[in-house]
């Protein structure tokens, strides 16, 4: 896919199963994936999407004793599934819901270096952006920080906090 990318590669202390449960499972994503539930049945040529909560207008002053009251879940990204290997390979077209840009292509690899027993290597290339767009901004800021909450989530079992609020280059 021409146009940009984003890669990165991280280790992380877990196994190949418990990285491609959090990376398919709705009850783990929204711990790292900045709030978003992912969905799909990870089928090759199957959707893929990622919903986040939205709050109702009316109840900007108080958050939700419990999710799913006094807001609603949006469709924020969406996607076919395009390449599945469980617990090695995941490929799949993402494309932010909000605009009007062409999909981009988000590839994750997984391995165990044979130099780091109980350690995964994840490799996540991003790719097919046209330069400039907001598709790439966006994720130009998000990566690090999604990437370093998956981390977070998978060898704490916590969430990565970070303040509300937007996110701004460094």
């Amino acid at each position: 896919m021409p146009g940009l990318a984003h890669r990165h590669t991280l280790y992380i202390r877990c196994r190949p199963a418990e990285l491609w449960a959090a990376l398919t499972e709705g009850e783990q994503t929204q711990h790292w994936f900045l709030g978003t539930v992912v969905e799909s049945s990870f089928a090759l040529g199957e959707p893929v999407r990622y919903l986040a909560h939205r709050r109702d207008d009316s109840d900007s002053q108080a958050e939700p004793a419990e999710p799913g009251l006094h807001g609603r879940d949006v469709e924020a990204i969406h996607g076919t599934i395009r390449a599945v290997e469980p617990q090695r390979r995941l490929v799949y077209e993402f494309r932010f819901c909000d605009l009007d840009e062409p999909a981009s292509e988000l590839e994750w690899t997984i391995s165990e270096p044979t130099h780091a027993p109980g350690v995964v290597r994840v490799d996540v290339e991003h790719r097919g952006f046209v330069a400039d767009s907001e598709s790439w901004a966006r994720t130009s800021v998000g990566w690090p920080l999604i990437l370093s909450g998956l981390k977070t989530w998978l060898e704490t079992s916590s969430p990565l906090i970070v303040p509300l609020g937007p996110l701004e280059s460094a």
